[in-house]
């Protein structure tokens, strides 16, 4: 990690969206208590990301016993062991047709049991690691999740971040993983939400997952995730950004809970190559 930093490319809520209100009351206690929401993997834009898809056709049945025990094991954690054998064997009987329709069975029994048991349940807040190289010159991100240069860019403080290492963990850019694979992993929950396509890799992404039955509240506030303070060291606008947005965030970040001191700039594009230039923002002087 030594000489680069961790980055959150934001866009500001758009007025016309139902949700308007509910996403600036969640950008102001993120700038004022470094509270972050934990976006349901349903709700990601791309349509391939976080997919519960096994792509092998293994034919070895008794790694997929193991692996339907696992799964027993996992959704009746008080069970006995008579009683976890005694449901394996009923799930591998389910089907008594040719073995490679069994096979099929498994995997589908295996995927919706993970959709039903872990997905809704999880959340996600994700970054990307950088050089300061990397920064100026990723184009490509400012488009993609900061509306083009109407939104920002935040820095944040990987030593705070990353307070909990276990939730804390890097993005694999490869295929569709094998039933071998995610058994070995020893990431059971947050397993498919570490993969996404090699297309994806230059975003170096690494991302915040937690299972919000550990959370305190209901609804909304058991998405909200606090970091320790001094996490955000940086806020950078895009050059497009409406003053008045611009505005609202340093009123925001004056009435910071940790009263830590965060540095702002505005993003420019150079004048000289397919970069940006840091300036510091005006509206501060």
């Amino acid at each position: 990690m030594h000489g680069h930093e961790i980055y959150r490319y934001m866009s500001w809520p758009n007025r016309m969206e139902k949700s308007c209100n509910d996403k600036l009351d969640s950008l102001e206690r993120l700038f004022v208590k470094n509270e972050f929401y934990l976006t349901p993997p349903t709700r990601f834009d791309d349509p391939f990301d976080s997919q519960y898809v096994f792509r092998d056709a293994s034919t070895d049945v008794a790694e997929l016993k193991r692996w339907i025990q696992d799964r027993v094991k996992y959704e009746h954690p008080r069970w006995t062991m008579a009683q976890v054998s005694a449901e394996t064997c009923r799930v591998m009987d389910e089907s008594r047709t040719a073995q490679t329709c069994r096979i099929r069975r498994f995997k589908e029994l295996v995927l919706r049991s993970i959709r039903r048991t872990i997905a809704p349940y999880l959340g996600i807040v994700s970054f990307c690691r950088l050089s300061d190289r990397e920064f100026r010159r990723k184009l490509i991100m400012w488009v993609h999740y900061a509306d083009g240069c109407r939104g920002f860019c935040l820095k944040l403080d990987k030593t705070r971040l990353d307070s909990n290492p276990a939730s804390f963990r890097q993005v694999e850019y490869k295929p569709y993983p094998t039933i071998k694979e995610y058994r070995e992993s020893g990431k059971r929950d947050s397993f498919f939400l570490l993969r996404k396509s090699r297309e994806w890799a230059y975003e170096n992404e690494y991302r915040v997952v937690m299972d919000i039955r550990n959370t305190k509240g209901c609804g909304k506030e058991r998405r909200m995730v606090e970091f320790p303070g001094g996490v955000l060291k940086a806020v950078y606008f895009g050059w497009k950004m409406p003053i008045r947005n611009r505005k609202r965030i340093l009123n925001w970040l004056r009435k910071r809970a940790d009263g830590a001191c965060v540095s702002t700039f505005t993003a420019r594009p150079s004048s000289f190559e397919y970069s940006i230039d840091l300036l510091d923002d005006p509206l501060i002087q």
